[in-house]
């Protein structure tokens, strides 16, 4: 038994060590992570950025690619901003914080054993602390029920308290006691209401003090500071925008205080009516380019175009949960079941040429390659709007009804009589010779859907299922494969633009995105047709890197980062990885998976960049090679 109890005692005392060990080594990881931090600061300083391999910083002559983009001293690879023009206007550097994030999820997880320590004996210690105030404020309690002889009568408002909380419940409310955050005040109300149905009026020192008592017992503090000492103990790099930052949106303490809080959100509101107006001014410009593509074969579909970018609604960003799903980085979305346009609050902040052709972009989908097939309704009666913590008001022209793209053949809520458009055929998009010029490898070379393609293979399926005398009625795989046969004509004289975004496996088509990128294109050709060269220059590298990661070049804060991250065993960096996985990234790499956008390089130089009248604001010779889709 002493043998057990010594081996037991030295497990221990092992343990305490490696405890203590991993505790120093924590320390003194920290402390070095603190000294790159300074060292990355310096680098902020320095304005000119890292180049290309083999290339300089200084203006070229030609301003033709990427590459030449890259090489501008406006870009700071080595930023937390990567561009920001004489406006104000930026583009956050999201690959910075991403690596440095990297770092910190992997510290985190190293250490994770002593951070849990950490955080647990400070919980116990605050858990004493608060419920010392508790058993204070009762032992108060007494002492002043006694003083004032109120025993009894404490005891009914109690109860009373307890039926106002039971009744609540039956109603389905939260009762003002069983809020998080109950306020004093509303607790104060609470208690009033209970002397009120009683016809009991308590002590003012005896209220007041059963006020706070429950007070601390839904107001546990605790747990929060827990939380922020747990999150301080690794340094965190913060995007100190309130755009990125929702907190500095929502939260008062975050924020700074009320004042801050409120000018936080004038300033969401005040970008938001400039969104607006960019989205006007890009939505006239679309239909003055539809109109100027008219003729007589066309006429009729092209007027129907034009009918949905007119009445394309415009979101403001509200921070509904929604919003939190999809913007979880600068991001901008045309949505056909509510027929709107919504901006992220992170592209609020972009330059306005950036922001104006992903606008453009987002209303061309409203009569892509796959929106265009379905149908038009507009519904009356008002919208059903998603609950947000507070609303951004601003001025909007208003729209009659709400307006919706869909592809069902008899959606359930919708009625007949609302229908304004029927589907259209993928043939007679008044674009098809583009969508064709798209998928040409001169150009963006588009993938698309063959039909061809797809009833060749099913018909060699349907050939096996007849040898192993499987097609039978009884088959589910004969009756799809027949059924596909059968009706893929009809459905695909319509759908043949669409990816399957559900099952991106099934149907790939890159043909919306690519489509929606040339109209892009044509309204920031007409903004740049009498630009000087200077300001297409600025233009066009704004709109650049709005993609993200154009500049993709490891900069010298990346590299310290990287090193730091290769030391501390990082297993998310290349220098830590296996064998394994490096070869199945790599593969990862040779063969992605399918993005219904083609390749974001391709998008620029083969679709933007490929346009005339960009080329000649940019004093660029036309590229052999290079096919511009009329």
């Amino acid at each position: 038994m002493r043998v057990h109890l010594l081996i037991l005692f030295l497990l221990v005392l092992v343990g305490q060590c490696f405890a203590q060990d991993q505790g120093r080594i924590l320390a003194e990881t920290i402390k070095d992570y603190a000294k790159l931090q300074s060292e990355l600061d310096g680098l902020l300083k320095i304005k000119s950025p890292d180049c290309l391999p083999g290339t300089i910083s200084t203006s070229l002559k030609n301003y033709c690619s990427i590459k030449d983009m890259c090489t501008k001293r406006e870009v700071r690879v080595d930023d937390p901003i990567l561009y920001i023009n004489e406006k104000g206007e930026k583009i956050i550097n999201e690959n910075y914080y991403f690596i440095r994030d990297g770092v910190r999820t992997c510290l985190k997880e190293k250490y994770a054993d002593v951070i849990k320590e950490r955080r647990d004996e400070l919980a116990a210690k605050l858990r004493t602390i608060h419920l010392q105030k508790i058993i204070d404020a009762n032992k108060l309690l007494i002492k002043l029920s006694d003083k004032y002889n109120q025993g009894t009568k404490i005891q009914k408002i109690s109860a009373e308290i307890l039926t106002i909380s039971l009744e609540s419940a039956m109603r389905n409310e939260e009762s003002e006691w069983q809020k998080d955050k109950g306020s004093h005040d509303e607790l104060a109300k609470v208690i009033a209401q209970a002397e009120k149905r009683t016809k009991i009026s308590l002590n003012s020192e005896v209220k007041k003090t059963l006020i706070e008592i429950h007070y601390l017992k839904f107001n546990a503090t605790y747990p929060e500071e827990v939380a922020r000492f747990e999150d301080a103990i690794i340094p965190q790099t913060k995007i100190n925008d309130p755009f990125y930052d929702w907190s500095l949106l929502k939260d008062e303490k975050v924020a700074g205080g009320p004042a801050r809080l409120a000018f936080n959100r004038a300033k969401l509101t005040e970008k938001s009516q400039e969104a607006y107006a960019l989205f006007q001014e890009t939505q006239k410009e679309m239909v003055s380019y539809l109109e100027s593509k008219k003729n007589e074969s066309n006429v009729d579909n092209m007027d129907r175009i034009i009918s949905r970018v007119k009445t394309i609604r415009f979101n403001p960003p509200r921070l509904t949960n929604t919003l939190t799903t999809v913007c979880e980085s600068p991001n901008a979305f045309y949505s056909a079941k509510t027929h709107s346009f919504t901006i992220c609050p992170q592209m609020l902040n972009f330059p306005k040429m950036a922001l104006m052709e992903t606008i453009a972009h987002e209303i061309a989908h409203s009569y892509d390659s796959c929106n265009f097939s379905g149908k038009m309704y507009q519904k009356k009666g008002p919208l059903i709007i998603e609950e947000a913590p507070f609303e951004v008001e601003i001025k909007t022209e208003p729209i009659n009804g709400n307006y919706r793209n869909t592809f069902d053949d008899d959606p359930t809520d919708l009625k007949l009589k609302d229908k304004i458009q029927e589907k259209i055929k993928y043939a007679d998009h008044p674009f098809a010779k583009t969508l064709s010029c798209l998928q040409d490898p001169a150009s963006v070379g588009a993938k698309a859907i063959d039909p061809a393609d797809i009833t060749k293979k099913a018909k060699a399926s349907l050939e096996a299922l007849i040898k192993l005398g499987q097609n039978t009625p009884e088959n589910s795989k004969a009756r799809y494969v027949n059924y596909l046969i059968t009706n893929q004509k009809d459905y695909f004289d319509y759908f043949q633009g669409c990816n399957n975004i559900e099952s991106s496996s099934v149907l790939r088509s890159q043909l919306q995105e690519a489509f929606a990128d040339k109209m892009a294109t044509e309204i920031v050709a007409r903004k740049l047709q009498s630009a000087s060269k200077v300001d297409a220059e600025k233009s066009m590298l704004e709109i650049s890197l709005g993609y993200n990661n154009i500049c993709s070049n490891e900069g010298q804060s990346n590299a310290k980062i990287r090193e730091f991250a290769a030391k501390n065993g990082c297993k998310n960096f290349y220098e830590n990885k296996t064998n394994e996985e490096k070869i199945l990234n790599g593969i990862s790499i040779s063969d992605p998976e399918f993005d219904p956008h083609p390749n974001s390089a391709l998008r620029i130089e083969r679709n933007l960049m490929s346009h005339p009248i960009i080329r000649k604001a940019l004093n660029c010779p036309i590229e052999k090679g290079l096919k511009y889709c009329e």
